[in-house]
This record gives structure tokens, C-alpha cells and sequence, in this order.
């Protein structure tokens, strides 16, 4: 018969596991954020404690002894994997975005050295635009452009006949 006590009380090992995961979480945000490794350690603590109480309320419920303290029943087994499966999923979770966002940033980059190269681009062209129109400013007042030779036969041809 399921004796939910006997479940609950089962799940010491990966409470425990569980505090032991949120110690690393700690070592590793200690340096970086004092809000995070506050909370790190305040959840450590909390499932620490909760597994302990477990484990001791177990011994008293005699579902177990000192002796058999460590033969892990079938329940202690299901939630230790589920333990590991989660943290699992976590890593997969955190490594998937770690990927994505240096896709990104890749993209960014590789987006930022097309803008620079078109804006090079355009300024060499226009630059070369201001150099073509520089030259028949400079040249000679006698000659006529080839730009003013059309339209000063188009005004030829515009005035009245006397």
C-alpha cells in the first residue's frame, strides 16, 4: 500500500542533491550579484534543513534506520532523476541561449561592417561626384561647357524670328 508520508519523507537524497546544486549556484553568482548570492544561500539553507527533517522524521516513522539510512527506496531514486532531470534541462536551457545570443551578436556584427562598408562606399562616390563637378567649374571662361552648350542652343532656338 502507498504510504504518502513514506514518499514524501523518501525525498531527503535529492533535497539534499537540490541543496548541494544551489550551493554551486552561490560559488558561481557570489562575485557577480549580492541579491542572487543572498538567495542562493537562503534556498541551500531552506532545503538543507527540509532534508534533514526529512531524513530524522523517517528514522522516527521507522521507514528507516541509521543502518538502512543509505539503501535508497524506490521513491528516493524517482526524485533524485527527477532532480537531475531538471538540472538537465537547465543546462540544455542556458546553453541553448548562450548560443543563440552569440548568433545574434554574430549577426549584428557581420550587419554593422555591411552598413560601415555602404557608408564607406557612398562617401567615396560622392566624393568622386564633388571631383567630376569641380572639373568643369576649372575650366575656361571662353569655352562653353558641355553641359551649358545644349541649353544655349535650346535658347537659340526659343526666341522670336526678326
Amino acid at each position: 500500500m502507498l504510504d504518502l508520508r513514506f514518499a514524501l519523507f523518501a525525498q531527503f537524497p535529492a533535497l539534499f542533491l537540490l541543496a548541494l546544486i544551489f550551493l554551486v549556484n552561490y560559488l558561481t553568482v557570489r562575485k557577480r550579484s549580492a541579491v542572487k548570492s543572498v538567495l542562493w544561500v537562503l534556498l541551500f539553507g531552506v532545503m538543507l534543513a527540509i532534508s534533514i527533517l526529512f531524513c530524522f522524521l523517517g528514522i522516527q516513522a521507522e521507514f528507516w534506520t541509521i543502518k538502512t539510512l543509505f539503501q535508497l527506496s524506490v521513491w528516493s531514486w524517482l526524485g533524485v532523476a527527477l532532480v537531475v532531470v531538471f538540472v538537465l534541462l537547465h543546462l540544455v536551457h542556458t546553453a541553448q541561449k548562450k548560443h543563440a545570443k552569440r548568433v545574434m551578436e554574430k549577426e549584428l556584427k557581420k550587419a554593422e561592417m555591411q552598413k560601415e562598408e555602404a557608408v564607406a562606399q557612398a562617401r567615396e562616390e560622392g566624393k568622386a561626384e564633388t571631383m567630376r563637378g569641380a572639373a568643369p567649374a576649372q575650366a575656361p571662361a571662353d569655352e562653353p561647357s558641355d553641359a551649358e552648350a545644349p541649353a544655349a542652343g535650346a535658347d537659340a532656338d526659343a526666341l522670336p524670328d526678326r
